[in-house]
């Protein structure tokens, strides 16, 4: 390892670049900023133990106890931030059921996105919905943002 100085950057044997983990976090924790903000106008993103919490009154306690399990079987968008698993409050109706457009969608990214992928796609503006993004079409337009899920799918699997 070679280190620049004047950089402060170190690099490999081979020349590539190694970026500090200190780098690395504060890009992770701007990454999360923009997650927050991106889902405040759709009920926003919680810790799984606060949204377990708070829908504790609302939901039955089979859905709320199953809430980890489908987290980590990717049938509820999550993603592990500062150790804590948080969950976008958008993607629930009022059981605690997957909204079916938003479990359709799921279905067809799964496979090609990994959990920030994914929750940046739902609130990042998408070239197939005319730079709207997918959050604020899903409920006047599940099909158009089914349909834009499904044509980034084919691109990042390369057709």
């Amino acid at each position: 390892m070679v280190v620049d100085v004047s950089a402060g950057l170190a690099t490999a044997g081979n020349g590539s670049r190694i970026v500090p983990p200190l780098a690395e976090a504060a890009s992770h924790d701007r990454r999360f900023i923009t997650l927050l903000n991106g889902f405040r106008s759709s009920g926003g993103l919680h810790r799984l133990a606060m949204t377990q919490a708070i829908r504790r009154h609302a939901w039955s306690a089979e859905v709320i106890d199953a809430l980890p399990a489908r987290v980590a079987g990717r049938g509820v968008l999550g993603i592990t931030w500062n150790h804590e698993t948080w969950v976008p409050d958008f993607q629930f109706d009022g059981r605690g059921t997957t909204k079916q457009p938003v479990a359709a969608v799921l279905l067809e990214l799964v496979p090609s996105h990994d959990p920030w992928d994914l929750a940046t796609w739902w609130v990042a503006p998408s070239t197939w919905l005319q730079h709207a993004r997918p959050i604020d079409l899903l409920e006047m337009a599940p099909d158009r943002v089914f349909a834009a899920a499904r044509a980034d799918r084919y691109i990042a699997r390369g057709g």
